[in-house]
């Protein structure tokens, strides 16, 4: 009699368990075939399924999806977190990270994104490498109101045979939540290796450190300005002046660009992506007693990737203009180049560039001739730190 009960019940539960998997089935089908047409209607039939088979990770991924058309992000990260605990894979994982992100839990993608540099799947590694790349310096300047920025450019210029350093470092403590107002300090140095002093000096480009600090304000994405004030000390001995002196520069620069998407190509392709950006700045600078501008506009191609490198090709076009209209600030120049970057990750490229320059000077006859070429090699490190 015992044993004939437990059949009975066994028969009961299989039958139940049967019935319970086709409606399971049928719900999913009813549900999928809705979605081209009808994604509101769907979302209830993909809840029920959830919640009477929580182990079907089909639904859980599916309803993940419809929780993001619909803007509910929350909800959508539940079911990819829950989804990918019963079976994790890359891609499931990936969207958790994505939607922890847009939730403001940077920390906490960025641990995803940081474990999925090493997918075998390529796609995925690339957006993982960028995304943790992005989410790096976010995070750090979330977790304290310090910023470090530093700025290296040493070139050469065939005109005058000539090789500059321009340097910067910049440590910024933000002022309010924002973060769109700082008090920082700066600490330059600009120098050549023709410039000589002396009693009769020669002056290629201008040979000063400067020590200063200031306000900085970032009202919109792209756009700065900086007001500072400090002490400037010549690294050329000139008899006319003296080697310190006070320096009060207030300037905004605003920068915007469309640039090429970053793979991490296992072979080396020809991407033939197109990118542009654009710099300009404009502000008054005690040390030449005169307000200058300066913009670039740059458009070129991606020529070619491979891993984390990448080589540009581009056309570019300077003016540099200032309010005395004094001759050596007053250029128009186009260019072609060719940008090397061997990581983005780095902050570092190399920039070879061909110049045609033409001289806007009100001096006449000037003391340089008008039009001029020159070939110039970069060497740029720009990078925000994190310490």
């Amino acid at each position: 009699m015992f044993r004939k009960c437990i059949l009975i019940i066994s028969q009961t539960v299989l039958l139940h368990w049967t019935a319970s998997s086709q409606s399971v089935e049928e719900d999913l089908a009813k549900a999928f075939s809705l979605l081209p047409t009808n994604t509101q209607e769907a979302t209830p039939i993909f809840e029920s399924i959830v919640k009477r088979s929580p182990t079907n990770v089909v639904a859980r991924r599916q309803l993940g999806w419809l929780y993001i058309i619909q803007k509910d992000f929350e909800k959508a990260l539940a079911q990819f977190e829950e989804a990918n605990s019963l079976l994790p894979t890359d891609t499931t994982e990936l969207q958790a990270a994505f939607l922890l992100n847009l939730l403001g839990r940077n920390n906490d993608a960025y641990e995803h994104f940081v474990s999925l540099e090493e997918s075998q799947d390529s796609a995925i590694r690339s957006k993982a490498i960028l995304a943790a790349a992005v989410l790096k310096p976010i995070i750090c300047s979330e977790s304290s109101p310090l910023w470090f920025k530093l700025y290296a450019s040493p070139y050469y210029d065939s005109r005058f045979e000539n090789g500059i350093l321009l340097l910067s470092g910049h440590v910024g403590h933000h002022l309010n939540e924002r973060r769109d107002v700082s008090v920082f300090g700066n600490l330059g140095v600009t120098k050549d290796t023709r410039s000589t002093g002396g009693s009769l000096p020669q002056i290629f480009s201008d040979n000063y450190t400067l020590l200063a600090s200031g306000l900085r304000f970032q009202p919109l994405n792209g756009f700065t300005t900086d007001v500072q004030i400090g002490i400037a000390y010549n690294l050329t001995n000139q008899a006319t002046e003296d080697r310190t002196r006070f320096d009060f520069r207030a300037v905004s620069t605003y920068g915007t660009g469309w640039f090429p998407e970053i793979e991490l190509p296992d072979k080396l392709v020809l991407p033939m992506d197109l990118f542009a950006d654009f710099y300009g700045s404009f502000g008054y600078y005690s040390r030449y007693a005169n307000a200058i501008g300066y913009a670039h506009i740059r458009a070129g191609i991606r020529a070619a990737a491979y891993s984390y490198t990448s080589a540009d090709i581009y056309l570019r076009s300077d003016i540099n203009v200032d309010t005395e209209r004094i001759f050596y600030n007053n250029i128009g120049e186009g260019s072609v180049g060719l940008r090397l970057i061997p990581d983005f990750r780095w902050g570092v490229s190399l920039l070879a560039e061909y110049h045609w320059g033409k001289y806007w000077g009100t001096q006449n006859p000037l003391p340089v001739e008008k039009y001029y070429r020159s070939f110039r090699l970069f060497l740029v490190f720009d990078s925000f730190l994190c310490l």
